[in-house]
């Protein structure tokens, strides 16, 4: 099976990339297992970061994703920008 680590989520005004990351080796994290969302409001880059603890949980998070939270949560980062 094909693991999948990143996926654009198209809305009606902006792109959203989600992404499964790892914390650096170097980084000693109880929570290695990361979900970034990226996208740009305004003129800046917005990035939104996730820790979890099991990666199951995080690719289960990743994989229900979807554009309906995607808008939500822009939404939300938008109001903060007004």
């Amino acid at each position: 099976m094909k693991e999948i680590y990143w996926k654009i989520i198209e809305l009606e005004e902006h792109q959203v990339l989600v992404s499964k990351e790892e914390a650096p080796e170097e980084e000693e994290s109880e929570a290695p297992h990361r979900l970034c969302t990226t996208f740009h409001l305004n003129g800046v880059e917005v990035k939104m970061t996730g820790a979890y603890i099991l990666e199951e949980i995080r690719n289960e998070k990743f994989n229900n994703y979807n554009a309906d939270y995607a808008q939500e949560l822009v939404n939300r980062i938008k109001k903060s920008f007004e």
